[in-house]
């Protein structure tokens, strides 16, 4: 897309775990495009002490997604930056029908140095939502909120089925590379 005047906007949807973080870093690099992750957002204004961050740390802490209308808001408002002109990636958003809301992981993609962040030094920290209790209740509104995006975005015709099963980011990846070169035709 370097030299094509048209711009790439990516949805990344799926279950947790299914690794759209883990993807999103090829995306991102590959493609020049900023990755917007809701979550990044969250973490964010959590850590930061702001009226969202606490308002949207009570639904997160218990696993449960941010109302629609804060994290239309908060992405409305990132999407205005002068970044996404050539298009972005959205990690995270939507999340449910109504909005259409760096990574590491101790099984497929460990920081190379134990417990700290490859890009900025930092301690490394296990989510809160990152618990076998949250999982479930992630899990939970996963089928029962953001499935449905699939589906509708599906009659448009605008879904490309990539399969991260196998736990190999390169074949993803390369799933992911395929599916962008097809637009390109």
């Amino acid at each position: 897309m370097s030299g094509s005047s048209r711009q790439l906007n990516i949805i990344l949807v799926g279950p947790p775990g299914a690794g759209k973080g883990t993807h999103s870093v090829h995306i991102e690099q590959k493609y020049n495009i900023p990755h917007i992750s809701t979550g990044d957002i969250f973490r964010d204004a959590i850590s930061k002490g702001t009226p969202m961050g606490v308002k949207a740390k009570e639904f997160i802490d218990k696993g449960e997604l941010v109302p629609d209308e804060i994290t239309v808001g908060i992405v409305r408002e990132r999407l205005l930056k002068k970044d996404t002109e050539s298009g972005f990636l959205l990690d995270g958003f939507p999340r449910t029908l109504d909005q259409c809301g760096a990574s590491f992981n101790i099984k497929t993609l460990l920081p190379k140095v134990d417990g700290i962040c490859d890009y900025c030094g930092a301690n490394l920290i296990q989510r809160k939502d990152d618990t076998a209790e949250a999982f479930k209740t992630r899990m939970t509104e996963y089928e029962a909120k953001t499935a449905p995006i699939i589906d509708f975005y599906s009659k448009k015709g605008l879904v490309r089925v990539i399969d991260t099963t196998s736990g190999i980011v390169e074949e993803g990846n390369k799933e992911i590379d395929d599916a962008v070169a097809k637009l390109e035709d």
